[in-house]
C-alpha cells in the first residue's frame, strides 16, 4: 500500500496546477512577457513532470496499468462529471461548481484549440464538440506523457 499512497497523492496534482493557473490569470495576464511564458510554458512543464512521473513509477515497480489508473483517476473522474454535466444536464440543471471542477485539470487550451475544431461538422465554429474535444485531448495529452515516460526509453537504458 505505500508504494501506492504516493501516486494517488500524485494525481492531484494536475487539477491543482489547473486551479493555480486559473486563479492566477488575472495577475500574470496583465504582465505581457509573464503572460506568454505562463500561457505557453506551464502546459509544456506539466507534461515534462508528468513524463518524469511516469519514469519514477517505472522505478518503483507496481506496474504499468495500476501506476496509469493510480495516477489518473482523478483526470478521469473529472473528465467523467464534465460528460455528464455537458451532454447528459440541461443548461438550466447545470451545476457551475461541478461544470468548473471538471475543466480543472485542463491547461493545454492553447495547444488544443487549435486540433478541437475538427470535431465540429461546421468549419471555424467553436461548439460543444470543440469543448469537448479539448477535455479529452487533455485527458490523452497527460496518458500519452506518462506513458511515454513508463514505456520508453527502455528499462535497460534507464536509471
Amino acid at each position: 500500500m505505500r508504494k501506492s499512497v504516493w501516486k494517488l497523492l500524485l494525481s492531484l496534482v494536475p487539477p491543482a496546477v489547473g486551479w493555480l493557473f486559473n486563479a492566477s490569470i488575472l495577475v500574470w495576464s496583465e504582465i505581457p512577457l509573464l503572460s506568454g511564458l505562463v500561457w505557453y510554458g506551464l502546459p509544456l512543464a506539466e507534461l515534462f513532470f508528468w513524463y518524469q512521473a511516469g519514469r519514477k513509477c517505472r522505478a518503483k515497480a507496481l506496474g504499468y496499468l495500476p501506476s496509469l489508473a493510480l495516477t489518473h483517476w482523478v483526470v478521469a473522474a473529472e473528465a467523467a462529471v464534465y460528460l455528464w454535466q455537458f451532454l447528459f444536464v440541461s443548461s438550466e440543471a447545470r451545476s457551475a461548481a461541478l461544470a468548473g471542477f471538471s475543466q480543472m485539470f485542463n491547461i493545454f487550451v492553447i495547444y488544443t484549440a487549435r486540433l478541437a475544431p475538427l470535431f465540429e461538422t461546421r468549419p471555424n465554429y467553436f461548439g460543444q464538440a470543440t469543448f469537448l474535444g479539448m477535455e479529452l485531448m487533455g485527458l490523452v495529452l497527460l496518458a500519452a506523457a506518462f506513458s511515454a515516460g513508463y514505456l520508453w526509453p527502455p528499462k535497460e537504458l534507464n536509471e
